[in-house]
């Protein structure tokens, strides 16, 4: 079992093991073996872990001198002699059974898989069941879907709604995106409050975050983050389908100061501005900004207008 023991894994146990030891009572000779689980996303991805660090690594491994550095940290002298939460080994699985010690199996089910490949085809060919797209958590390793318990980390994460707000970029183009003529360029931010976008007064950008012009279709042109540019792709938002197809590396210091036009906002021209505190691990790495609305918006505008010191920093 992957994870924590729980309730239902002791549910699941006692029903053997309560029949194992009525048996043994009655003086029959049981065999309860320790089991095995073939199957499994969690399993595969220790293995494929295991096949990644032979290719890297061969077999047996010769680690470079930067990974045999790498060593577990020390405890320090005035830690040493705390107490151990009670909590430590709460998830520990040396539970006690009465299992056979000497004893182990391992069971594939091809009956049951056998039985299974055929449900699905008939159901098929009957038409009670379709294949189609949907928005899931995937595996571009795998080429499937990760469901919650098939990944080795990240158990519970579930795809997160996001609302893309595309500004269009307004002339006078910086000689940057000058290559990109002909085309419209739209700057893409990432938004979970959509109904406030008619206050919006401008967009935000790291100045040192690393952006790329990624070609949406024939015509247009999203400004955004490597890795949202991925998370599109593999939603059809691309040129080429499952891949991103950068045509501009830039850094927010070259998009500062771009003219927008967003859709809702009340103002028929904002500008891109900086912030320090953006996160480009999240959304498009573009926020948009509503100051009547989010009070780190309303600071961040309010000393970009007082502070001149500040503006000649990030400009």
């Amino acid at each position: 079992m992957n994870g924590f023991l729980h309730l239902g894994h002791a549910f699941s146990l006692s029903k053997i093991e309560f029949a194992a030891a009525y048996h043994r009572i009655r003086g029959a000779n049981v065999l309860l073996p320790f089991a095995f689980h073939c199957t499994g996303m969690p399993i595969k991805a220790s293995a494929d872990k295991l096949r990644l660090e032979i290719q890297q690594f061969g077999d047996p491994p010769v680690f470079s001198k930067e990974v045999e550095q790498q060593v577990e940290p020390q405890i320090e002298p005035d830690k040493a002699h705390e107490s151990v939460p009670v909590d430590k080994f709460k998830g520990k699985k040396s539970k006690a059974a009465s299992k056979s010690g000497d004893k182990c199996s391992s069971g594939k089910l091809c009956a049951v898989l056998a039985f299974l490949i055929w449900q699905m085809r008939k159901l098929k060919s009957m038409g009670k069941i379709i294949k189609h797209v949907r928005y899931t958590i995937y595996s571009p390793l795998d080429g499937q879907p990760c469901a919650d318990h098939d990944r080795a980390s990240g158990e519970g994460v579930q795809p997160q709604e996001y609302t893309l707000i595309k500004m269009e970029v307004l002339p006078p183009f910086p000689a940057k995106l000058e290559p990109l003529g002909g085309k419209k360029i739209f700057l893409a931010a990432a938004t979970l409050r959509p109904e406030t976008m008619y206050g919006q007064t401008n967009a935000w950008l790291l100045p040192d975050g690393k952006y790329g012009a990624f070609e949406i279709n024939e015509t247009d042109i999203f400004i955004l983050t490597e890795r949202a540019a991925l998370n599109l792709a593999y939603q059809n938002f691309s040129r080429f389908p499952q891949k991103p197809c950068c045509l501009l590396a830039l850094t927010g210091y070259e998009l500062i100061g771009l003219h927008l036009k967003s859709p809702l906002s009340f103002n028929k021209i904002i500008y891109a501005l900086p912030m320090l505190t953006i996160l480009t691990d999240k959304g498009a790495g573009i926020v948009t900004s509503v100051p009547s609305d989010a009070p780190d918006d309303y600071m961040a505008l309010h000393d970009l207008r007082t502070k001149p010191a500040l503006r000649e920093n990030m400009v």
